[in-house]
């Protein structure tokens, strides 16, 4: 009889966390977490040192980078 329990609980749980479509909330909150830490990080010095190199180095991303700047400026 307790098996059949453990198999009702466990139904249920699954239930609940199908109707509130929790897997989809915590991908999406992890995957926002995440998306906000590394864009932060590049607003930093030590960030903002990092993409020097990326830059500086990659033609195509060079190219772009410097007909971006001499249009704002």
């Amino acid at each position: 009889m307790s098996r059949h329990t453990g198999q009702n609980v466990i139904i249920k749980v699954s239930s609940w966390v199908t109707k509130q479509n929790l897997p989809f909330w915590i991908i999406s909150i992890g995957m926002i977490v995440m998306l906000l830490w590394a864009g932060s990080y590049k607003i930093t010095v030590p960030g903002a040192d990092g993409i020097v190199s990326l830059v500086d180095n990659s033609p195509l991303i060079s190219c772009h980078f410097n007909y971006l700047v001499s249009s704002w400026f």
